[in-house]
């Protein structure tokens, strides 16, 4: 089977990007798993290389305005190469081309709700308060996300929520695939790497640290807000550590909250992992996500992570684990308070769910999308020949 792979994200500059992580980790292990069928991994940049025979680079350049996956489907490469199906790793519509063999993931559907940053930082969400964008993908998913025969969402609530829009009797066609936890988030796999975590000015077990996106909905403001709350000695025992660039950086810099904060930009996949396993406790406070990741690479590196009490992370965690309400500065700042000046409870409490990410691995994610990859061909194939 020929298989096309929009691998746009793949030169994200921003090293921590989510989707850049999802797509360089599925397909590193496809290409383990896989070497029965070809891939063709379409990608605005010649900078990828891929080693196994089976896979091949198809270099075509980003238009403006235009998404890559319609770039894609009108290439002469795509046209050429007669590609059974077309896999998107975050859903898209692309024009001219059978949506039937066409593979989408969904990670959430933040993108079709679009909430205006004003009110996401005043309140509680609602559908009501759609962005222009919003409104456009909102008509994008109800008018084309039907054609599609099979889509894939990264988790229980992903497919819930895709199911309220598009309607219950449509679940059936979505199948749920978790991420995997990168193994690099390890901390069994080695020591502490004092190195790296002193290379950043911090000291082992000595820091608080959120990696995850700096975007309006990772709520850094409310969570910063907490931070300063915390007694004096407290702060300077254990300084907050913001890994990413983006919309609460400069916010937090704009209102001069920068006391005890550390700002990490750029940091390989290598290096957040001994960043996290270095910290004492991290910190989680989405209002809005489809899979909290984080939360699992957190646990893996060996370093207990305070969570939103939102449905993405309990389906993780399930309800015992330290939550909070990702809309109370006090909230947020009690659970911080109770373990940051506590490192047995810490410990303890990290132990009970130890074992979560072995549930979590790229193998599975990649096993799980190649039968349905056969599924959907055969499934075609039988429909044609009638």
């Amino acid at each position: 089977m020929k298989i096309a792979v929009n691998g746009e994200h793949l030169t994200d500059p921003h090293f921590s990007t989510g989707l850049r992580r999802y797509v360089e980790n599925l397909l590193s292990h496809l290409a383990v798993i896989d070497r029965k069928n070809t891939y063709y991994i379409f990608c605005p940049s010649t900078s990828v290389e891929f080693t196994e025979t089976n896979f091949h680079l198809m270099p075509v350049p980003l238009k403006k305005r235009t998404n890559y996956a319609d770039v894609i489907v009108r290439s002469r490469e795509y046209g050429r190469l007669g590609c059974d199906l077309l896999f998107l790793p975050h859903i898209e519509y692309p024009k001219g081309v059978d949506l039937s063999m066409v593979l989408p993931v969904v990670h959430d559907l933040i993108p079709t709700l679009f909430l205006t940053p004003r009110f996401l930082l005043r309140g509680k969400t609602s559908v009501k308060l759609l962005t222009t964008k919003g409104v456009v993908n909102y008509i994008h998913l109800k008018r084309h996300a039907k054609k599609f025969k099979r889509i894939i969402a990264v988790s229980q609530t992903t497919k819930q929520t895709v199911g309220a829009f598009l309607g219950r009797r449509w679940e059936e066609r979505i199948t749920v695939i978790h991420a995997g936890v990168d193994p690099g988030f390890n901390r069994h796999s080695g020591q502490i790497d004092k190195k790296v975590v002193s290379d950043y000015g911090l000291f082992p077990g000595r820091y608080l640290i959120y990696f995850g996106g700096l975007a309006v909905r990772k709520n850094l403001g409310r969570t910063v807000r907490a931070y300063r709350r915390l007694p004096i000695d407290l702060r300077q025992e254990y300084p907050f550590v913001i890994v990413g660039e983006g919309y609460w950086k400069e916010w937090i810099i704009k209102k001069g909250f920068t006391e005890h904060l550390r700002f990490v930009s750029t940091v390989s996949d290598h290096a957040l992992a001994k960043l996290v396993s270095g910290a004492a406790l991290s910190i989680y406070p989405s209002l809005l996500e489809g899979f909290g990741l984080p939360i699992l690479e957190s646990i893996g590196a060996g370093t207990l992570p305070l969570v939103s009490r939102i449905p993405s992370s309990l389906e993780i965690t399930g309800p015992d684990f330290p939550t909070f309400d990702p809309y109370s500065v006090s909230d947020i700042q009690a659970r911080l308070l109770e373990y940051l000046s506590s490192r047995e409870k810490r410990e303890n409490t990290l132990e009970k769910y130890r074992g979560l990410p072995l549930d979590y691995s790229w193998s599975s994610c990649a096993s799980e999308l190649v039968d349905v990859f056969h599924q959907l061909f055969r499934k075609q194939r039988s429909m044609s020949s009638f």
